[in-house]
């Protein structure tokens, strides 16, 4: 069951990524898709091993779960944020950012309620402000890549 809500969560990521218009070049947004996946890893990594705040049960599903959840979801929808953020209306500028980081925030509480992460120490407003500093730094990383990017986006 596990499987199948990430692998559902992560179409609908893949879905938003593909529909949401888009401000930066098809490479820039994969090398933002890949420095994303780092900074997000790695946040997780200090959380999880670190800190022990957060930890994935055991089990195949549940980490499979997980990895979905970390290299798929969050950073297509980092990117997205991203994309949103430089838009010019800001009606779809800070509907879309919020909407996506309700939807984050809610997608990782259901894997909490499913039993593939367990919190300590840790709350749905501490994962809602990791998500606003991971948009924070997507965002933050969307602009050093324009400005050393040699083609202006459309």
């Amino acid at each position: 069951m596990a499987i199948a809500l990430a692998t559902f969560v992560a179409w609908i990521a893949i879905t938003v990524f593909f529909l949401c218009p888009k401000r930066l070049t098809p490479m820039e947004m994969i090398f933002l898709f890949f420095v994303d996946t780092v900074f997000e890893l790695g946040m997780f990594s200090v959380l999880h091993v670190n800190l022990q705040y957060i930890e994935v049960t055991p089990g195949v599903a549940n980490s499979i779960s997980n990895l979905t959840f970390r290299l798929v979801e969050l950073p297509f929808l980092l990117v997205t944020t991203s994309n949103l953020l430089l838009h010019l209306s800001p009606i779809l500028k800070w509907g879309g950012v919020i909407s996506i980081v309700l939807f984050t925030v809610i997608v990782q509480q259901i894997l909490v309620w499913m039993g593939v992460l367990n919190m300590h120490h840790w709350n749905v407003w501490y994962s809602g402000l990791t998500v606003c500093v991971a948009v924070v730094a997507s965002r933050v990383m969307a602009a050093l890549i324009r400005s050393v990017s040699p083609n202006e986006a459309v």
